[in-house]
């Protein structure tokens, strides 16, 4: 430059240190399309009354992603022949006994009903932790049938510990005050956690 004299030793470039990203975990997504069987770890289940609750099953009758063309799966507790009042079934998945961490996450999951279970039905997504088994749910605001519906839950609901989440689950019933009872096909498909 104009004006400067003498020596100079020359500039380095600077070189920031490396970049390690903290890696954001994904969101777990559960999807039945594409495989043969259960995924371990989903079970259906008698919550209360009376009336037998077949295994799960994979189904191509129904799927909630109208995108899919080949392989799409939902999974199946049915025909659940419900009959009296106070009756309800379960669809749930279980992390096993050391429990999963999922804080900060909401699980959702959609489910379809053909019928409902009464003319007084309730539904409600549930989630519970270890080692203390708190239980926790939140219920729809209406169980809808005929069409796809999503529900959700946060991992933290009503004080559940999110670190250790052992279990979740949706639950369909005849309530209390049903008087006309259906028979019923329940399915659940794509479990998004984030």
């Amino acid at each position: 430059q104009q004006g400067c004299t003498g020596n100079y030793p020359p500039i380095s470039a600077f070189v920031p240190p490396p970049f390690t990203a903290t890696p954001t975990p994904g969101p777990i997504i559960m999807t039945f399309d594409g495989i043969g069987s259960v995924p371990t770890g989903w079970i259906s289940a008698l919550n209360s009354g009376s009336l037998t609750v077949p295994s799960l099953a994979l189904s191509t009758a129904q799927n909630q992603e109208n995108s899919c063309s080949s392989g799409c799966n939902s999974l199946l507790t049915g025909p659940l022949v419900f009959s009296a009042a106070n009756q309800s079934v379960n669809i749930e998945y279980d992390f096993a006994s050391t429990g999963k961490d999922l804080t900060g996450k909401t699980i959702s999951l959609y489910y379809y009903l053909d019928a409902a279970p009464s003319n007084a039905p309730y539904g409600q997504i549930y989630i519970q932790d270890t080692p203390n088994y708190n239980y926790q749910s939140v219920g729809f605001s209406s169980v809808i049938n005929g069409t796809w519906t999503k529900v959700s839950i946060p991992a933290n609901q009503g004080g559940v510990n999110p670190a250790k989440i052992l279990k979740f689950g949706v639950q369909i019933g005849t309530g209390g005050t049903g008087t006309t009872f259906n028979t019923v096909n329940f399915y659940v498909d794509n479990v998004t956690i984030q």
